[in-house]
Parts: structure tokens; C-alpha cells; sequence
């Protein structure tokens, strides 16, 4: 089912998107024009994108029953799950550029909630980039300050 794809795939990259829209549970119009644009590029399409969407809440479902651990208390995201997707995303190099994808896609359609930032801080502290993150962070920061597209 979902969880036999190897490292750093397109579906790997898409179930994360798909995860940090579980946290709320919500998506915009901007956000699902964001991750068509992004699956597109990878050569999957919307219908890959509801088919993963579509695995994903099954074993959800199914680990839901079995383990009383959810992430942010959602039982959209049980932990376990949720880990087995973050542990799809290998090294250093990759897991900070998927935490700038997040990044754009929570602040996609207006600024990301509480819940979607703790998510995302989450997933960096699980692939241990804290440093890197917030160095790249930091300095995004400090680009908009100043008017200078990042």
C-alpha cells in the first residue's frame, strides 16, 4: 500500500503536502493551484494526488484503530503514520528543501495557522535541520524585510 515507495519520490514529496493540509483540514483554492503546479512538475497530476490522498486516509484509518497516538491530537495524522511519511524524505539536502516547500505552501492564500507552523516545525525537528532551517529562515526574513523576492 503507501508505504512500500522508495526515498525522495514524487509521491514521497506529494503525501507531506497532503499531510500539512490534514492539519487543519482545510484547502484553498491558491494552495490546491500550488500543489498542482508542483505535482505537475514532477510529472504526477491532480488524479495521483487523490489517489495518494486516498491511500493515506485508509492507512490512517486503519492505524487509527490500532494506536491511541496522534499528531497534534488529529486523528487525521496518527503518529506513527505520520512518521513513516517524514522518514520517506532522506538527507540533509532534501529534507530543508521539502521544509521550503512547506513553508510556500502553508503561507500560500495568507499566512500559515499555529497548527500548520507547529507542524512544520515539527517535521525539521524530526529530520534533525533545526540549524539549517533556521539559518535559511532567518535570512528569508531578512530578504523580505529588505523587499528582495527569496
Amino acid at each position: 500500500m503507501m508505504l512500500n515507495f522508495e526515498k525522495n519520490t514524487a509521491e514521497a514529496v506529494t503525501r507531506i503536502y497532503a499531510l500539512a493540509l490534514m492539519v487543519e483540514g482545510k484547502v484553498n483554492e491558491a494552495r490546491l493551484r500550488w500543489i498542482q503546479r508542483r505535482v505537475e512538475n514532477q510529472g504526477l497530476s491532480l488524479h495521483d494526488v487523490l489517489r495518494l490522498v486516498r491511500d493515506y486516509e485508509q492507512c490512517a484509518m486503519d492505524m487509527g484503530k490500532r494506536t491511541p497516538r496522534f499528531f497534534l491530537s488529529n486523528e487525521r495524522l496518527p503518529q506513527f503514520l505520520v512518521h513513516a511519511c517524514f522518514n520517506e524524505i532522506d538527507g540533509d539536502v532534501m529534507r530543508l528543501r521539502m521544509a521550503k516547500e512547506l513553508y510556500g505552501l502553508l503561507n500560500t492564500g495568507g499566512n500559515a495557522t499555529l497548527k500548520e507552523r507547529l507542524f512544520l516545525e515539527a517535521a525539521v525537528g524530526y529530520w534533525g535541520i533545526n540549524n539549517l532551517w533556521h539559518r535559511w529562515l532567518l535570512g528569508h526574513a531578512e530578504k523580505s524585510d529588505l523587499g528582495v523576492a527569496a
